[in-house]
């Protein structure tokens, strides 16, 4: 029986440790991410 409960044990770790991996993922507002030239001619070379 021990056998049993080690493996439900370790089965209901492995549902837990899944989901939480999916809501560690970022919101949608940081996928768009935007860049504009600010206009100092030292940084053009890099924007």
């Amino acid at each position: 029986m021990s056998r049993m409960k080690s493996f439900v044990a370790g089965l209901g770790l492995a549902a837990l440790l899944s989901t939480t991996a999916a809501y560690a993922g970022d919101p949608a507002s940081c996928k768009a991410v935007r860049l504009s030239d600010v206009g100092w001619t030292d940084i053009q070379a890099t924007t």
